[in-house]
């Protein structure tokens, strides 16, 4: 969070998108098992209860993180390979 960004005004710049993509990148950069709401809002900089006004619950994000690894979007960051909970989520289903 920098020097003048509050978690209202963080909360205010949060769309899904963001919030999805930055689900992705916790997941890949520390596991799929790291990632939890809590975790994701303090990454944004928000409280947690922002996320659920765009994503219901953990179920939708990892529906949503699932949709934007399949078009093929990954984070930048150095390890790219999908956290194995992730790459097997699509074939239980």
């Amino acid at each position: 969070m920098t020097r003048n960004s509050t978690p209202a005004t963080n909360a205010a710049r949060l769309n899904r998108e963001r919030v999805l993509r930055a689900a992705v990148a916790l997941a890949y950069e520390s596991g799929i098992e790291s990632l939890s709401m809590r975790r994701l809002a303090q990454e944004l900089g928000v409280v947690p209860m922002a996320l659920y006004q765009h994503v219901a619950n953990k179920e939708q994000l990892l529906d949503g993180f699932e949709r934007l690894r399949v078009q093929g979007w990954a984070p930048p960051v150095s390890n790219r390979a999908a956290p194995r909970a992730v790459r097997s989520r699509g074939a239980e289903e």
